[in-house]
């Protein structure tokens, strides 16, 4: 089931909000059981950014006018452009922003690609029961990054030491101290987030729980961006179902299920996003995702025939 794309899509939405949820909770010491809605600004920011992505006819023509743009609310745009660096980077205004350097605005450059590239990664590979190849990961990221031309980032360097931390055994909470030494919270968030999805890749609830554990100005990050990989690896059917059932109690349910619904008929293609008369059925039909299906042109036909 967790291959099953719009149950993808639905983890990637639902897990981030899940992700602020719990942390949210965890830092006011609510544990009724009851998970209340967040209202971080991320929230209606990915919104906003998601009816622009499936109200605009062309993905080229869409304006993050008034947007952050922050890595949170980013997600269903990354999705959309997949591995196009180019036409992310086009999309994302970097003016709005509202960075005070040309080296603030080329680190936020950075960010937003290997993040992306993290969560492509994410949506479209399988990680099996063993140790995922850390450093073939990171080479990999810096050779397909092609902005980065080959060299370090501060976030790639915090990404190798959380490859070090899996392959030695650190504990979160010490790599956590060892990653927020500088001021750059978003990049320490990433490390960590990442750190905390492939430690446990099958297990949204503990993958998430974790990032809630750590420093509250870490754990406000790194939680919904753990939530947001978690989710879009394991799908919405990794996420506990009491989870779902409280979140789903809340009155801002309805606006951010139809959000990720438009959203998904948006990726497809769907001409009509507002019909309810369609062939496909985004909750039984699976779809893969982009360029996953083999072309025809370089299928291996293996023949059955047997010798005699």
């Amino acid at each position: 089931m967790k291959h099953q794309t719009f149950g993808r899509f639905q983890g990637m939405w639902w897990g981030g909000i899940l992700g602020q949820a719990l942390v949210n909770q965890n830092h006011s010491r609510d544990h009724t059981g009851m998970i209340n809605f967040p209202t971080q600004s991320w929230l209606p920011e990915r919104r906003q950014i998601a009816q622009m992505l499936f109200q605009s006819p062309r993905l080229a023509e869409i304006k993050l006018s008034g947007c952050n743009s922050n890595l949170l609310s980013l997600s269903p745009l990354i999705i959309f452009c997949g591995d196009n660096q180019d036409l992310l980077l086009r999309i994302v205004d970097l003016d709005n922003l509202k960075l005070a350097t040309l080296a603030e605005t080329t680190a936020a450059r950075e960010d937003i690609l290997i993040w992306s590239y993290l969560l492509d990664s994410v949506l479209n590979y399988e990680f099996g029961s063993s140790q995922i190849n850390f450093n073939w990961l990171i080479e990999k990221l810096l050779t397909n990054i092609k902005y980065l031309e080959g060299r370090e980032t501060v976030l790639t360097q915090k990404l190798k030491l959380v490859a070090q931390a899996v392959n030695n055994g650190t504990s979160l909470h010490h790599l956590s101290d060892k990653l927020s030494s500088d001021s750059n919270i978003q990049q320490a968030a990433i490390a960590l987030s990442w750190y905390c999805f492939v430690t446990t890749p099958h297990d949204f609830r503990i993958s998430v729980k974790r990032a809630t554990s750590i420093k509250p100005n870490l754990a406000g990050w790194t939680a919904p961006l753990t939530g947001i990989l978690s989710g879009t690896y394991n799908g919405i059917t990794g996420i506990p179902h009491n989870w779902r059932i409280n979140i789903s109690q809340n009155q801002n349910y309805a606006v951010e299920n139809q959000t990720v619904i438009k959203l998904f008929k948006a990726w497809l293609g769907i001409y009509s996003i507002n019909s309810n008369q369609e062939l496909y059925n985004q909750e039984l039909d699976a779809v893969a995702s982009p360029q996953m299906i083999q072309p025809r042109r370089t299928l291996k036909i293996i023949s059955q025939k047997t010798r005699s």
